[in-house]
C-alpha cells in the first residue's frame, strides 16, 4: 500500500512539474481599441466667426473648448500618428502574453518608430504601452508616451497621456466609456498639468445617437470652478449653451445652422 502511495506521489509531483515547465499560452491578438476611445473631437469647434454680438453664444463655446483643443494639438500630435498607424499594422507574439505592434512613420518633419504592446491580463483586459524613437535631430529613445488599458467587454478605456520626452509628467487622464456599438459613448479628458492654474480642469465628449443634439461638451474649469454644458447637431451645427458663471443664469443660449445666435424652442 506504501509503494501505492510513493508511485502516485510521484506521478502527481512529475504532472505539477512539468506543467510548470509548460511555456504560457499564446493569447488571442488583443482587439485595438477604437479611436474614438483615445482621440477627441474638436473639428466642429475649430470656426471663428467675425460678426461679433451675432455670435455670442458660437463664439463663447468655442473660447471654452479651445483651451483643451490647443493643448491636444500641441502636444498630442505624434502619439495620435503613432495611435492611428497602428490599425494598418500587423502585431508579432513576443512572449508574457504580449502582442507587439512595431512600425515607423513620418510626422512634424521626422521620423519617428512606435513599440505598442498589448498585454494580456488575467482577467482579459488589455494592457497597452507605446514607446516612441525619434531619429535625427533632438532624438530620443523608448519613450513611452501614453499607456492604458481597455477592458475584456470593450466598452471602457483609460489612458495616460505623458507630456513629451522633455518633460515627461502627465499631461491627460483619459477615460472612454459606451455600452456597445451605436448606444453612444463619452470620453473625458483631466488636465494634469501641476504648473497651471487649471490642472484636474475635465472636458467629456458625448455621442448621443438619435438625439436632435447628438453631441455634446460638459466643461469644468478648476480656476473659477465654472461648469459649461454645450450640445449641437453634428451635422446641421445649430447647438446650445449653459454657463451660469458666464451668463449669470441657468438657462440654455442658442445658435442656429448658421452659428448666429437665435432663440431657444
Amino acid at each position: 500500500m506504501n509503494r501505492i502511495k510513493n508511485v502516485l506521489i510521484i506521478i502527481l509531483t512529475a504532472a505539477t512539474l512539468l506543467n510548470g515547465c509548460k511555456k504560457d499560452e499564446t493569447p488571442s491578438i488583443p482587439t485595438l481599441p477604437p479611436d474614438e476611445s483615445f482621440i477627441m473631437e474638436f473639428d466642429n469647434f475649430n470656426e471663428t466667426k467675425s460678426t461679433g454680438a451675432l455670435v455670442r453664444n458660437w463664439t463663447y463655446s468655442v473660447l471654452c473648448v479651445t483651451f483643451f483643443n490647443t493643448i491636444v494639438s500641441t502636444n498630442m500630435v505624434i502619439p495620435t500618428i503613432a495611435f492611428n498607424k497602428s490599425f494598418d499594422q500587423t502585431p508579432t507574439y513576443i512572449g508574457d502574453q504580449t502582442w507587439q505592434w512595431s512600425y515607423s512613420f513620418d510626422g512634424l518633419g521626422a521620423t519617428y518608430h512606435a513599440t505598442l504592446n498589448g498585454i494580456t491580463l488575467k482577467n482579459n483586459d488589455v494592457k497597452w504601452e507605446m514607446y516612441i524613437d525619434r531619429s535625427g535631430i533632438n532624438s530620443f529613445a523608448n519613450f513611452l508616451w501614453f499607456e492604458g488599458t481597455t477592458t475584456s467587454d470593450k466598452k471602457n478605456a483609460s489612458w495616460t497621456i505623458y507630456e513629451n520626452p522633455t518633460t515627461p509628467s502627465v499631461l491627460f487622464d483619459i477615460h472612454w466609456q459606451t455600452e456597445g456599438a451605436n448606444a453612444g459613448s463619452v470620453l473625458k479628458y483631466t488636465y494634469k498639468n501641476n504648473g497651471s492654474n487649471r490642472k484636474n480642469s475635465t472636458i467629456a465628449f458625448e455621442k448621443k445617437p438619435g438625439e436632435n443634439f447628438d453631441r455634446a461638451y460638459n466643461i469644468l474649469f478648476t480656476d473659477d470652478n465654472s461648469s459649461i454644458n454645450i450640445e449641437w447637431n453634428a451635422l446641421a451645427r445649430d447647438g446650445r449653451v449653459s454657463s451660469p458663471s458666464f451668463y449669470k443664469d441657468d438657462i440654455w443660449h442658442c445658435w442656429n445652422d448658421k452659428l448666429i445666435d437665435d432663440w431657444c424652442e
